[in-house]
Formats: structure tokens, C-alpha cells, sequence
């Protein structure tokens, strides 16, 4: 998908040039995004009076459209120790080359911000998840079956 972008009425600047102007690009090559970032870390652009993520308006102007049931992963975040969170640096990253479309499954898996919930071996309410109590939804996530019975 591509977009078809015109001229800022405001500051006669193209998206693109806005784009550029408001990342700083780091030692590790990260660009890492200037302007404010939502509660949970990720940061928006305005294009055509429309918000979308930076980092998914940067691969999609850089690198061309991608399947939308896939997440924008940021690689740069991988194997990098950062425990996530809205303060993490990885999430405002715009670059394009640190940026990979992949299955929800999988970047849950990459990432280490949900490892900690992969790990636990009860639910919230002290059930096992053990092979009888677990049950597997849409991207690998777990469920209770005893809390699904009482909770609904």
C-alpha cells in the first residue's frame, strides 16, 4: 500500500520532511522518535489530519506496504535486555532497516517485554497451568480453564 501525501497547509513542509524532522538517530542506529509518546511507550504521527504509529508510517513510506494482520516488530528491541514498558527506547525507534512485519506469536516470542507472562506456571487466581487447565487462543496467548468457568 501506498500513500499519496501532499503539502502540510500549516507548515508547507511535506510528511516526509516533518518525518525527518522529528527523530534523532542514535549510536546503535536507532531513530529514536522526539516528539511525546502514548502511556505505553509508542509514539504517533499526523498525516493528512490522521494518526498513525511512526514506526509503521516509516516502514510503509521506506520499504512498501505489509500484510496488516502482521505487527511491526522492532528487532532493534530483541535480545537488547530492556524490559519494555513506556519508557522504552526501542518503541519510539522509526528506522526502517530495525523494523520487520511478523506474526503476533513471534514477536511475543522475540520480544522480552511478555517473556515474564510465558514463564509464570499459574494463572492470576493460583490455578496450574497445567496440559488439562490450558487453553491456547489465537496467538499462543493462555488461558485458565477453571478461571474461563467462574469468569466466563
Amino acid at each position: 500500500m501506498k500513500f499519496t501525501w501532499c503539502m502540510n497547509r500549516y507548515s508547507g513542509k511535506t510528511p516526509l520532511d516533518r518525518f525527518n524532522s522529528y527523530y534523532t538517530k542514535s549510536d546503535g542506529g536507532c531513530w529514536i522518535w522526539n516528539k511525546t509518546n502514548r502511556d505505553n511507550g509508542y509514539v504517533d504521527f499526523v498525516v493528512n489530519g490522521k494518526k498513525i504509529r511512526a514506526h509503521i508510517w516509516s516502514y510503509i513510506h521506506f520499504k512498501g506496504g505489509y500484510d496488516r494482520k502482521l505487527d511491526i516488530d522492532h528487532v532493534c528491541h530483541n535480545g537488547s535486555g530492556c524490559a519494555g514498558g513506556n519508557s522504552c527506547q526501542h518503541r519510539r525507534c522509526v528506522n526502517p532497516d530495525h523494523l520487520e512485519p511478523v506474526t503476533r506469536s513471534v514477536n511475543s516470542k522475540r520480544g522480552e517485554c511478555g517473556s515474564h507472562l510465558s514463564n509464570r506456571t499459574h494463572c492470576i487466581n493460583g490455578h496450574e497451568f497445567s496440559k488439562e487447565n490450558t487453553q491456547f487462543r489465537n496467538g499462543g496467548h493462555r488461558r485458565c480453564k477453571k478461571c474461563r468457568t467462574v469468569y466466563g
